[in-house]
């Protein structure tokens, strides 16, 4: 949160409580779960009335059942917001001729003692897209960052599709965290520099 002196935020599990403690408040706050990232502009002024419009009591997000190609039909929720449907498919290992169309193993991961919650079972990209499977779904999952040339991080978003995670692009490299454990993912097809002594391990 930008300024945490204007607004009080109080988290109950998978709720968020948020109330202006100063007159005319602004401010910005990102929100991040387990699965997602939340980018948030909170301004504060009084209402005209109870009829206000711009009066915001309650956001829910609803989450639809993710069906169909990318660029296909929306489909209704509620009746009033449209929801973009995704492409929910994983490249089927079992089938030789998925394995022969290109797809890329080559990667290597280097974590922290005691990180090895977080560590993929399997990373794999098609070229486009770089998929992790991950066991106990059900679970916490880690946040996902790409990094870039310079050994930067950027937070990205991802989806779930069975017990894989879906990042909609490729990188050198990604890095995991959740609390105080952290694995780097490294794709060994796309060269990238790391301090000398790290140690890696192929996936």
């Amino acid at each position: 949160m930008g300024d945490s002196t204007g607004w009080q935020l109080v988290p109950q599990g998978n709720r968020l409580f948020i109330k202006p403690v100063a007159d005319n408040a602004d401010t910005n706050v990102t929100i991040l779960t387990n699965r997602r990232v939340y980018y948030f502009e909170l301004h504060a002024e009084e209402a005209s009335g109870l009829d206000d419009p711009r009066l915001a009591y309650e956001v829910r997000l609803v989450y639809p059942s993710l069906e169909g190609n990318i660029g296909g039909n929306v489909s209704a929720v509620g009746g009033d917001v449209l929801f973009p449907s995704y492409q929910t498919d994983v490249p089927d290992l079992r089938n030789p001729d998925v394995a022969r169309k290109g797809l890329n193993f080559n990667y290597t991961v280097s974590h922290t003692p005691g990180s090895e919650d977080i560590v993929p079972l399997r990373v794999f990209d098609d070229g486009k897209f770089t998929y992790m499977q991950f066991s106990g779904v059900n679970g916490d999952l880690p946040s996902v960052f790409n990094v870039d040339a310079q050994g930067y991080e950027s937070l990205i978003n991802f989806r779930m599709v069975g017990d894989y995670v879906v990042i909609e692009r490729t990188s050198r490299a990604f890095t995991l965290r959740y609390g105080s454990s952290t694995a780097c993912i490294f794709n060994e097809k796309r060269a990238f520099s790391v301090v000398k002594g790290a140690e890696r391990r192929r996936k």
